[in-house]
């Protein structure tokens, strides 16, 4: 053996003439190993002038002086080229880029990506006084942490973006704040793209707090906001029958729509009788706390189908639509025969209504009780939704025959957790309660009508040109 097997160092020979020459070339090729830089990499022709002690790492296919030795390490000493063949493990500095660069028996590869192999960090993951796992790749135990922006003169823009990205609008991108590692509060995209903040007991039951949503920016609190009088939480007016500006009837079912209190009607049935009444409650009762009021659906007759109904419209299709709903009511009644749902109505040259969402049967019950529904009524994709759409909560006679029932504090609201009845101020329930009408001086057709309803128009029966909308 003449060389060294790790560096090519030459070996002085037994009994060698001027051993001097041998030992100063063995300096040489440590001189340009030890501590090596090179100028740049990827040269593929030797400079003008080159200086004492420049070193390269040449292309695949250099030229000139080079030619012949694609991948070597070329260093200029004594005025001449020598060329090193790199074995696995070499490291130099590459003067140009500012990085160092390892050979891996191969080809020259960024240290950084080099570590990251050595390190695992590409399957095992980054621990920070702890260590990773496989469902959290990256581990850091400290107490205070730190992201400062790099500011123009640093050759950054003084800005600061954290990213968090996911895949599909159903998965989730979002901050998890935990206690025992329990899941207590999270906020972000948590199964869609509007932004929520939700909070948890116990790790399992998650209620929403806020919820903005991005089509419109507008923003929910589906839980209620404490403090507040009233926070607009339930999306159906006068659902404690509070407002009955036709008087407390009774109102009896014919063939058309008959409307009872404010917002409220009864929907006609083929061969149905009945009545739809208000009554107050004895003061000091106590089976639906705080309220004042029920209304009585009383049904003398009625035959398989159809059936009649009472029921309140929310006058935005899309508010709820693919969202998490919860209904809750207090009724009584003292036979079966009655259900509630929700459903949707896609208005004039809309498509087919869709009923049915969350039907529920109620129980028979004698005194007075809580019933919730939840559900996710279906989103808007593929229907056309014309003028005049909504959402409805109905109660209706699921059953041919007599029957009657009491309902009490009707509440319909975003989210999984049905929260106390909304008792708004009677003075802002009567305002969105209202209807508006235009009075005109001549006949003059409703669709010119200055002021928008929120429904169809029709004759008000105040006069003969006036005009209001239905409820």
């Amino acid at each position: 053996m003449t060389d060294t097997s790790r560096l090519g160092l030459p070996y002085l020979a037994a009994a060698q003439a001027q051993k001097h020459v041998t030992h100063n070339e063995a300096l040489q090729i440590l001189d340009g190993l030890v501590h090596c830089a090179v100028l740049e990499r990827e040269r593929s022709a030797p400079p003008a002038a080159p200086q004492e002690g420049d070193r390269y790492l040449l292309s695949a296919t250099p030229a000139g002086a080079f030619q012949g030795h694609g991948g070597a390490l070329a260093a200029f000493d004594d005025g001449a080229w020598r060329f090193l063949a790199p074995r696995a493990g070499w490291r130099v500095y590459v003067v140009s880029e500012g990085r160092l660069r390892v050979f891996d028996g191969a080809a020259w590869r960024d240290f950084d990506e080099l570590a990251r192999r050595l390190a695992g960090l590409e399957s095992l993951g980054l621990g920070l006084g702890a260590a990773p796992d496989a469902a959290n790749p990256f581990v850091a135990k400290i107490n205070n942490a730190l992201f400062t922006a790099r500011t123009a003169a640093e050759g950054g823009t003084g800005d600061l973006r954290v990213k968090l990205n996911k895949s599909a609008a159903a998965a989730t991108a979002s901050h998890l704040l935990q206690s025992g590692f329990e899941g207590r509060a999270e906020t972000g995209l948590v199964g869609d793209d509007r932004w929520r903040l939700r909070v948890s007991a116990d790790g399992a039951v998650w209620r929403d707090s806020i919820s903005a949503d991005p089509a419109t920016g507008a923003v929910s609190f589906p839980s209620g906001a404490a403090g507040l009088p009233h926070a607009f939480r339930n999306l159906v007016v006068n659902g404690d029958f509070a407002i009955s500006q036709r008087g407390p009837g009774p109102f009896t079912i014919a063939a058309a729509a008959v409307f009872g209190p404010d917002r409220w009607l009864l929907q006609s049935a083929a061969g149905a009788t009945g009545t739809l009444a208000r009554t107050p409650f004895a003061p000091g009762q106590t089976e639906v706390p705080g309220a004042r009021f029920f209304a009585t659906l009383s049904i003398a007759a009625a035959a398989a189908a159809p059936l009649p109904e009472l029921q309140t419209r929310m006058e935005d299709v899309a508010a709820l639509a693919g969202r998490a709903v919860v209904v809750s009511f207090s009724y009584r009644t003292a036979s079966a025969g009655f259900a509630a749902d929700l459903a949707q109505a896609f208005g004039a040259g809309g498509s087919p209504s869709v009923t049915g969402l969350g039907l529920t049967p109620l129980a028979a019950s004698p005194t007075w009780r809580r019933q919730t529904i939840r559900l996710t009524p279906p989103d808007l994709a593929g229907k056309t939704v014309g003028p005049g759409s909504f959402l409805s909560f109905r109660v209706f006679r699921s059953a041919a025959g007599a029957g009657a029932i009491d309902i009490a504090d009707v509440q319909v609201e975003e989210g999984s957790a049905a929260t106390p009845f909304e008792r708004r101020p009677p003075a802002v329930e009567t305002v969105m309660a209202r209807r508006f009408f235009r009075r005109t001086a001549a006949a003059q057709n409703p669709a010119d009508l200055a002021f928008e309803m929120r429904d169809a128009p029709v004759a008000s029966g105040t006069g003969p040109f006036d005009y209001s909308a239905k409820l």
